[in-house]
C-alpha cells in the first residue's frame, strides 16, 4: 500500500448480513474507500449498527502475498507490509474500539495491539484462546494499559484460569460451536455496549 493520495484503499464494509459464508456475494454491498477518512466515515455509523444488528461492525485488516499467502507454509510469520500500509494498519486500529486475534497470532507473533505509527487510543485487546493457551509472560498479557480479554471455552482448568487472571490478563468463558471453538455468534452478547467496533 502506498501513501499516494491517487491509489486507492479497497476495503469492503460489515452489512450486517449473518453468515457471511452463506451470502453470494453479488447480495453484498461494497462500499469503495479510498481514504482513511473514508474509513472513518463508515465507522462514524457503528454505533447504530451495533443497536439494530447487536453486535460491532468489523474491519478486517490483513495483508498477504502475491499468490496469496500470509505466512510461511510451516506457519512462521513474514513481514509483508510496507512502511505505508504498516502505518494504515495502526490508522485502522486506532479508528477501532477493539481488535481480535487468533491463538495462533498470539503464539506466533506476540503482538502488543497497541496503536504506535499514528496518534489514537490503544483498542481493547481480544484473542479467540479456546484452551487458554495464552502464554503468561505474552506482551499483550503484561501490558499496563489495557487487559487482554482471552475468550475460552467454558470448560478449562480452574487453576489456569486463576494464573492468567493473576498475569494480568481477563479471561471470558464462551459456548463453543460444533467443531469445538469459540462461537462468534455466541459472543457478541458479551460484547460491551460501548464497543462498536472491531478490527480482526
Amino acid at each position: 500500500m502506498h501513501s499516494d493520495p491517487k491509489r486507492k484503499i479497497s476495503l469492503s464494509t460489515d452489512n450486517g448480513n449473518l453468515p457471511l459464508e452463506t451470502t453470494q456475494s453479488s447480495r453484498l454491498p461494497i462500499n469503495r474507500i479510498e481514504s482513511i477518512e473514508g474509513l472513518k466515515a463508515c465507522l462514524s455509523g457503528a454505533k447504530a449498527f451495533r443497536i439494530k444488528y447487536n453486535r460491532p461492525f468489523i474491519t478486517i485488516s490483513y495483508a498477504q502475498s502475491v499468490d496469496g499467502s500470509i505466512a510461511f507454509k510451516n506457519r512462521q510469520p513474514i513481514h509483508l507490509s510496507g512502511p505505508e500500509s504498516s502505518v494504515l494498519t495502526h490508522q485502522i486500529r486506532a479508528s477501532c474500539d477493539a481488535i481480535l486475534i487468533g491463538i495462533g497470532t498470539l503464539l506466533a507473533d506476540d503482538p502488543r495491539l497497541t496503536v504506535r505509527l499514528t496518534e489514537g487510543n490503544n483498542p481493547q485487546p481480544l484473542i479467540l484462546d479456546t484452551r487458554l493457551r495464552t502464554p503468561l509472560n505474552a506482551r499483550l498479557v503484561k501490558r499496563s494499559d489495557l487487559s487482554p480479554w482471552t475468550i475460552n471455552a467454558k470448560v478449562n482448568p480452574g487453576n489456569r484460569t486463576l494464573a492468567l487472571k493473576k498475569a494480568g490478563a481477563a479471561p471470558l468463558p464462551c459456548d463453543t460451536a460444533q467443531d469445538g471453538k469459540i462461537d462468534l455468534y455466541a459472543l457478541w452478547p458479551y460484547w460491551p455496549k460501548c464497543t462498536s467496533t472491531a478490527s480482526w
